[in-house]
């Protein structure tokens, strides 16, 4: 494990900072590049692209709790490699075939398909990574500078790809993605931090029991629990405001597409300002009042949208919600994971997150039905007042003492020894 210190000087964390930005760069071309590439090369219309989108984040409910039980019996640093390898050919696959004169939507849909199951266990790695290779104290500074990396690529990807895709056209510009994944291999090829060997399983332990058990662990301890259940309803919210959100700007407010790329050019700076200062914040607040404080923010940014007025000006009120809402979603995010990786420990970090992940992605496809169903009904307003609804409704899981009392990064809990076998559970503590 890496010294205290400046994680400027942290080499191997340097390493894999630096790889894991590249690949985020490279990512946000590619979400843009390959449904471009599905529409203008192949000429298929917007069903084939919902195919293509939903194959991209369905494994994450496929896999995503056993892919956690696997990623715990498994050094993190080989599977992340392997995983950049994986997604390094399937996508590099798509220009290849392009160039050949050979590219199908199937192998599209294939490689969409092959490269968001290496994404689930590259995901999951890198969460329960970060705390074997840094120290205790730096994971708030570490966090930090990874959604620091997301956060600018978000911002900047779009544009890149845009460039981009106008110069050698989209299914050119996914090499860059393939490329990206090269970059992070080698950043994580770099890492010398030796790893602990992992806790092997216990002779009838199965997949389903431990995956039980990751389910109970989360449930039983009232800080992850709260701190789930805020996440998965703060999730459920934006995936239900972003089904609308374009809809409502354009035909609502009636914005053209460049005023609407302004609104969300502005929105995304939120979350790098939110990256930039989620540390600085939460050491001046403590880490229970931060995420507190960072999903009110949130929320309350996000009722701002459906107060805007019909004309010029809705676009500036819209603009402010965005960023407000993000700024609050970046520094929630910074610091609920730390909170995470800290108290977690190492044996349960992979079924921990993937838990995690499970639950707050899972909802973000019913957001998507629910928030369209509600617009369809009760107008693009209605729609919108409801996803504020539900992010005002994950503020109060977070205010009982469980979650508000933390003021300094709790210590990891003790080992609870290798998994337990079939029908065996991880030990509780005492829920509110």
């Amino acid at each position: 494990m890496a010294r205290a210190g400046s994680l400027w000087r942290q080499r191997d964390f340097m390493s894999l900072w630096s790889g894991v930005t590249v690949s985020e760069v490279g990512t946000q071309v590619s979400q843009l590049a390959l449904p471009l590439a599905a529409l203008n090369v192949l000429h298929t219309g917007s069903l084939g692209v919902g195919v293509l989108r939903a194959l991209e984040t369905l494994p994450y409910l496929l896999i995503g709790l056993p892919a956690g039980v696997w990623v715990e019996h498994r050094r993190r640093r080989p599977v992340l490699m392997w995983s950049d390898g994986v997604r390094l050919v399937v996508i590099g696959s798509v220009p290849v075939a392009y160039a050949l004169g050979h590219l199908t939507l199937a192998q599209m849909y294939v490689a969409a398909f092959v490269a968001g199951l290496a994404s689930v266990l590259f995901n999951i790695a890198y969460r329960s990574y970060l705390p074997r290779l840094l120290d205790h104290s730096q994971l708030l500074d570490g966090n930090a500078k990874l959604s620091l990396s997301e956060s600018v690529a978000q911002v900047g990807g779009p544009g890149i790809a845009g460039v981009l895709i106008g110069l050698v056209g989209p299914a050119p510009a996914v090499a860059l993605d393939a490329v990206s994944f090269a970059a992070s291999a080698l950043g994580v090829r770099a890492v010398r931090t030796p790893e602990p060997s992992p806790p092997a399983r216990r002779p009838g332990a199965t997949t389903t029991s431990l995956v039980v058990a990751g389910l109970r662990y989360v449930a039983g301890r009232p800080l992850l629990r709260r701190l789930t259940v805020c996440t998965t309803l703060g999730n459920l919210s934006i995936a239900m405001l972003e089904t609308v959100l374009v809809v409502y700007l354009a035909r609502t407010l009636h914005l053209g597409a460049g005023s609407i790329g302004v609104v969300f050019l502005i929105g995304g700076t939120g979350v790098v300002v939110g990256a930039l200062i989620a540390a600085r914040v939460t050491r001046l607040l403590g880490y229970g009042p931060a995420v507190i404080v960072a999903m009110a923010v949130a929320a309350a940014g996000a009722a701002l949208a459906p107060l805007a007025p019909g004309d010029h000006r809705g676009m500036w009120l819209v603009a402010a919600s965005q960023w407000v809402a993000q700024l609050g979603v970046s520094v929630y995010s910074v610091s609920q994971v730390t909170l995470r990786q800290a108290l977690c420990p190492d044996s349960l970090q992979s079924r921990m997150n993937a838990t995690v992940r499970f639950l707050s992605w899972g909802v973000i496809p019913v957001g998507n039905l629910v928030g369209g169903v509600i617009g369809a009904t009760l107008g693009l307003r209605g729609a919108l007042w409801v996803s504020v609804a539900v992010a005002a409704s994950s503020v109060p899981w977070l205010v009982p003492r469980a979650v508000r009392s933390v003021r300094a990064l709790p210590e990891q809990e003790p080992d609870p020894g290798p998994p337990a076998a079939a029908g065996g559970d991880v030990r509780e503590t005492a829920s509110l």
